[in-house]
């Protein structure tokens, strides 16, 4: 479980709970758009299983590999066009 990171096919935008200048949302309607890759994103709240939660920063994710291409990435695909990252 995570917070939000997902990739919308449709504008080829992120969407995520944390960024240097807000959230950001893969839909232009509500003005947040961020797309190629989330450069903005200032990290995500892992939770695991056994309850604890770590804080993933976004300095040490390379922004430019979070990509629905991205073979070597933690990612669920939706209908094999949306995906979320963890």
């Amino acid at each position: 479980m995570s917070d939000q990171l997902t990739h919308w096919h449709v504008s080829d935008g992120y969407t995520y709970n944390h960024g240097f200048h807000g959230a950001r949302n893969a839909d232009p309607a509500y003005g947040s758009l961020e797309i190629g890759a989330p450069f903005n994103m200032a990290g995500l709240n892992q939770l695991y299983g056994d309850g604890r939660v770590v804080w993933k920063s976004g300095k040490t994710m390379n922004a430019a590999a979070i990509s629905p291409g991205n073979p070597n990435i933690g990612m669920v695909k939706a209908f094999s066009t949306d995906t979320t990252f963890y």
